[in-house]
């Protein structure tokens, strides 16, 4: 009789501890990998929210300026002057395979691709196109302004 009741308690058997391990693996694999899906979709909210805001931003400031432009001249393909004292502009820089539009020398728009400016005829209206990287690769934007200046100002 006591040995009946020694036998009950000696423990987990073996095979319990492994199929315990397992399941305590695979519940641990399913919270890593929802954790990393998580971040990995945070990241991309955040870059679309960040490229979102920055063209928001720069499409406001850029209206505004066309808008309250005395003159609006093209000179070259990388420059617009604001005005005929040619002392507020907005000018293209390109290094490596980047290029930000400034504004005054104020980046506007920061880590783009294939970024051009150009004035139409009659000068009154500026359309900024260029690229931002996204999730899924670039994406395509433009932002119009339209000046009240003629061609004489």
């Amino acid at each position: 009789m006591a040995q009946r009741n020694r036998s009950k308690n000696r423990g987990f058997m073996l095979i319990e501890l492994v199929m315990g391990m397992l399941i305590a693996g695979v519940v641990l694999l399913a919270a890593a990998t929802f954790s990393f899906a998580m971040r990995q979709g945070q990241e991309t909210t955040n870059l679309m929210l960040d490229n979102q805001a920055m063209v928001r931003g720069a499409a406001v400031q850029l209206i505004e300026q066309v808008r309250q432009a005395k003159h609006l001249e093209q000179t070259d393909p990388t420059t617009v002057y604001l005005d005929e004292m040619k002392t507020s502009f907005l000018t293209i820089e390109a290094i490596e395979d980047s290029s930000t539009l400034k504004l005054n020398q104020h980046p506007l728009l920061q880590n783009c691709r294939d970024l051009t400016m150009e004035l139409d005829e009659p000068k009154r209206f500026l359309v900024v196109r260029f690229q931002l990287r996204e999730e899924t690769g670039w994406r395509d934007y433009a932002i119009c302004a339209a000046g009240r200046c003629g061609q004489g100002g």
